[in-house]
């Protein structure tokens, strides 16, 4: 402590949190969860070696150490070591497998009914509407669903789960898909949707990706996703589907009163 004297707070009242000095050398604690603000989002930006991963490292390990669960999205191996460290869950593209309705059913039974901003969610309608926003990213990464398309396609994914619970893959919805398609006249639209889910079924070229059960455990407190290494035709549905998954424990399972804290690294942000 002799190496803060004299202390000259510049804030009167401090809470727990990660201990930061201020500009003057003092001490002083963030925590972004009692920072006065609604909005509990935050922009880190600065060069090289600025030290960005640094302080999202402290950041992190701050609402570990509260109970708070944490996940990460990285490019470039920053926080392996830290992971590992905190006995967490390190997955990179030789091992991330996705498949958004492996712990549907977690979320299903473990979800708290609370109102977001004054409206009651159903979590189970908002994860599949969730899952089928992602299918529509893997169908047509380039070019939006018409409405219709989007609708039957929600159809297509709740028929598949209510099949095959948490074990549905990607074939089922295609099989699901096709079958509509019969049933609404052999309509063109329906049935490609189904044929650009070819390379994501089950012996497709990212056949795995989509289709193993999913690694996010939402027993684990602190997860790292390395996303270097992905082909780019396939990086922007992994980038959905995690968020999806992600969304899943953050906001639809598990208590509300849990620190919880998503990281995602930009280069050159």
């Amino acid at each position: 402590m002799v190496n803060f004297f004299p202390m000259v707070l510049d804030f009167k009242r401090l809470v727990s949190g990660m201990l930061l000095p201020t500009m003057r050398g003092q001490i002083s604690f963030f925590d972004p969860f009692h920072c006065g603000s609604d909005n509990k989002n935050i922009a880190l930006t600065g060069g090289s070696g600025a030290g960005k991963s640094f302080f999202t490292q402290g950041l992190v390990r701050s609402v570990y150490a509260k109970g708070g669960k944490c996940w990460i999205l990285d490019k470039g191996d920053s926080y392996k070591k830290l992971t590992l460290m905190l006995g967490g869950t390190y997955l990179n593209h030789t091992n991330i497998f996705l498949n958004p309705f492996t712990h549907l059913e977690q979320v299903k039974n473990s979800a708290h009914h609370e109102p977001v901003d004054g409206e009651n969610v159903d979590p189970m309608k908002e994860a599949l509407s969730n899952i089928t926003a992602l299918f529509a990213t893997i169908a047509s990464p380039h070019a939006e669903l018409e409405g219709y398309q989007m609708a039957v396609l929600g159809d297509a994914i709740l028929r598949a789960w209510e099949d095959n619970g948490t074990i549905t893959i990607v074939d089922d919805v295609q099989a699901q898909l096709f079958t509509l398609a019969d049933e609404h006249g052999h309509d063109r639209r329906i049935r490609d949707i189904a044929v650009q889910l070819n390379k994501y079924c089950a012996k497709g070229i990212y056949g795995d990706t989509f289709n193993k059960p999913s690694m996010l455990d939402p027993t684990v407190d602190i997860t790292t996703l390395e996303l270097e290494g992905f082909p780019e035709d396939v990086l922007r549905p992994v980038v959905f589907a995690l968020i999806v998954s992600i969304n899943q424990q953050m906001y639809l399972s598990g208590s509300r009163s849990t620190p919880k804290c998503a990281s995602s690294k930009r280069r050159g942000a």
